[in-house]
């Protein structure tokens, strides 16, 4: 059982009730850990259910709301990765919270435990050898994996059966909304999970250098990309071995590191066009470039061979196990290939640029100045940041007074960037208009960042001053007691309205919903979709006079329902049936393009 999730949802350890107040939380664990005496009381009294679908379902529906139920993703092939330097879960085949949570109309809450591989030292047993295929083997029979463990003991920090003492941080991400849907299609599920599984890796990424861990550890959601460096080195000597008969480049392949400098004959024979089949029976031909960084098969002048017999040309392409994971199109390609790929403009790609932390009254100040010189910085033996005069008397844009001024002098706290490369970026959208909150704008590389810095505010009393101010500022009540001097004018009640007379009246003269045949439905659907991209449900319900249920079961068929801004829970044709009519002037437009 995880060690955080139980402290944090099944006790008070981390004060659930106070930072999550109105939540009544329940830790879902294996059914197993209900069999053993004193245990399974132990955990029945901290709220403990069994991770099935209908406890799950059971604790969802209670109470009609202020439920959480907490799901460990993971099981026995994580508890033997578990070392400190991975970072991986399996998650692609795992797919029932996201169903479950379609059902009920549950929100998904993204959370990760810093720490927690490091509470126990585990003999490692890498993929492929004598004790993983033991422990496996011990897996498939009893249910369970045996990691070969050990902690500390009571009296010693060297052995033991305790938890080493190391901090558990819990980082709980923010929540992604959940509409309910009582029968979810396969591509409902998959697209929860997707955005559950990227929200889970940006939480990773934004919190894992506030906790020890490097910036270049990746967190993976897919076990089978866990060990994709052996794998694309067992992949490429396959494929030397049934394609080159030179057995010395067969040898040369085995005992080459992946990296940027590669000997002269595996360049040799990846320099040559090679076919490869993926999944879901694509066939792509292409010169094999080498690998990426992370391991990642790269195929330079990609073909992609139709099933008519034609060839469409996808550019490089990086290929990880058997799918491609990104392409990117090449200068050869068409202008309409190339529609939408912005060009980032490397123009001060060389420049030097700081990377500095600035306190927050001091970022505001600088925001009322855009575009005007806010100081200097005078470089000496200490580096001291000097505002002109005008930025002295500026008050922070929180309200404070005219006295609460920004100090004048700041100094600055530099530090190297040791095996890390970061550059700084600008987006321009000004020529996208209403398409900018879709489409990515027009990039550019301001520079790369050579020092990284930390303004300091001196210790001075005006300082200090101007903190006590704003704490006193934060404790005042934002809603005030006001005394009116005349008294609101309010309206009487009203028995019943308008709409209500309306709708009365429409239930006296029979106006009911009959069900049309579907064929005259799906043409005044059609239809409707000619006129307007994306409709509602009750908006489509006016047009056609339908149940909703039934016209429910129609536009599953034809449509896709949206659950992603900017187009939320509205629907729009799939493409196979879309056929909008657009001005002859747009026509023109794209055969000049």
């Amino acid at each position: 059982m995880s060690l955080g999730v139980f402290t944090s949802f099944a006790t008070e350890g981390n004060g659930f009730s106070k930072t999550f107040p109105g939540i009544t939380p329940s830790l879902a664990t294996l059914e197993g850990q209900f069999y053993f005496p004193f245990r399974r009381e132990l955990i029945l009294w901290t709220g403990c259910i069994t991770a099935s679908k209908e406890s799950i379902s059971y604790q969802l529906n209670r109470d009609k709301g202020g439920r959480a139920v907490a799901i460990v993703l993971g099981g026995a092939e994580e508890a033997l990765d578990a070392n400190p330097d991975n970072f991986d879960l399996t998650l692609k085949s795992r797919k029932g919270f996201a169903k479950l949570a379609l059902k009920h109309g549950a929100h998904l809450v993204p959370l990760y435990n810093f720490g927690e591989n490091s509470t126990f030292t585990q003999l490692k047993s890498e993929r492929g050898t004598f004790l993983r295929r033991l422990q496996s083997g011990f897996k498939s029979m009893a249910g369970f994996s045996p990691p070969i463990f050990m902690g500390r003991g009571i009296f010693n920090y060297s052995f033991g059966l305790l938890p080493h003492r190391v901090p558990v941080s819990t980082v709980v991400g923010a929540a992604i909304p959940v509409e309910k849907v009582e029968s979810p299609t396969r591509e409902q599920i998959d697209e929860l999970h997707k955005k559950y599984c990227n929200a889970l890796t940006m939480l990773f990424d934004e919190h894992k250098m506030n906790y020890g861990i490097a910036e270049d550890s990746r967190f993976e959601t897919n076990r089978q990309f866990s060990a994709i460096s052996a794998h694309i080195r067992k992949f490429v000597s396959l494929f030397l071995a049934s394609h080159c008969d030179s057995p010395d480049l067969y040898q040369t392949l085995r005992s080459v590191t992946m990296s940027k400098t590669h000997p002269p004959e595996l360049k040799k024979f990846m320099d040559k066009h090679m076919e490869f089949k993926l999944n879901g029976n694509r066939r792509i031909s292409g010169v094999l470039r080498g690998f990426d960084p992370f391991m990642n098969v790269v195929i330079d002048e990609t073909l992609e061979h139709n099933k008519d017999g034609t060839t469409e040309e996808i550019g490089m392409v990086v290929v990880r196990g058997n799918s491609i994971v990104t392409m990117q199109p090449t200068e050869r390609m068409s202008a309409r290939k190339r529609t939408g790929v912005a060009d980032v403009e490397c123009d001060n790609a060389k420049r030097g640029v700081w990377l500095v932390k600035v306190p927050r009254y001091l970022s505001d100040a600088w925001e009322q100045q855009r575009g005007k010189e806010v100081g200097r910085l005078i470089i000496g033996s200490d580096i001291v940041f000097r505002s002109n005069p005008s930025m002295t008397g500026i008050p922070s844009s929180s309200g404070a007074d005219m006295n609460n001024v920004t100090p004048k002098e700041h100094k600055f706290m530099i530090s190297d960037i040791n095996n890390q490369t970061m550059a700084v970026f600008s987006e321009d959208k000004s020529g996208l208009e209403e398409r900018a909150a879709v489409e990515t704008g027009k990039l550019s590389i301001q520079g790369r960042v050579v020092k990284r810095a930390e303004c300091r505010p001196p210790d001075s009393n005006d300082y200090l001053s101007m903190k006590i101010s704003k704490i006193k500022e934060r404790q005042e009540p934002r809603r005030k007691i006001e005394l009116m001097e005349k008294a609101e004018v309010k309206f009487k009640p009203t028995a019943i309205h308008a709409e209500d007379i309306a709708r009365e009246k429409m239930k006296k003269e029979g106006a009911k919903t009959v069900r049309a045949e579907k064929d005259v439905v799906r043409d005044a659907l059609f239809a409707a979709f000619q006129n307007h991209q994306y409709y509602r449900l009750a908006d489509l319900q006016k047009l056609t006079n339908q149940p909703p249920n039934y016209l429910k079961e129609i536009l599953i068929e034809i449509a896709n329902y949206n659950t992603a801004p900017p187009h939320r829970s509205m629907w729009e044709l799939k493409p196979e049936y879309r056929n909008y009519k657009c001005d002859q002037n747009d026509e023109d437009d794209d055969d000049e393009l």
